[in-house]
């Protein structure tokens, strides 16, 4: 099964797990219209159709020296893959952030630390502050107590 939309020397194709688009050359275009007296600007028509060609699993690119005419196709599967591993990617990033009264850098717990204002894991520094803060947010959020 198919489907098209295709102006006069160009078309946009969903077949076969692919999308593709075909274009012409301006020369061949001039050369199509005139012989088959044909306007040469846009007119798209839709087509729909049976055809029975083996699914393509990889990109392809023709392009036809002869005719002036170039093909790009490209397997739905590519951007599928592209698009769901960048959301898993950021899935799983935004799921390392660290938990309230641990270190920004490395996750290491600051409870019960007293005056310090370093992480004994990193050595990055942190403020009094921010583990006031986290503290409160652990309270409030979890139930914990401070």
């Amino acid at each position: 099964m198919f489907f098209m939309a295709a102006q006069f020397g160009d078309s946009i194709m969903l077949k076969s797990g692919t999308a593709g688009y075909l274009w012409t050359s301006s020369e061949l275009r001039l050369r199509l219209s005139q012989r088959f007296n044909e306007p040469i600007e846009p007119r798209w028509e839709w087509h729909f159709g049976e055809r029975k060609t083996p699914i393509e699993w990889w990109p392809t690119w023709y392009v036809s020296t002869a005719t002036g005419r170039r093909m790009v196709t490209v397997p739905l599967w590519v951007p599928l893959v592209f698009f769901a591993g960048g959301a898993a990617f950021f899935r799983w990033s935004a799921g390392r952030e660290p938990s309230p009264g641990c270190c920004a850098k490395c996750g290491y717990n600051l409870d019960g630390l007293g005056s310090r204002d370093r992480c004994p894991e990193c050595d990055s520094p942190f403020t009094r502050a921010y583990r006031t803060l986290s503290r409160l947010a652990r309270r409030v959020c979890f139930g914990v107590p401070a």
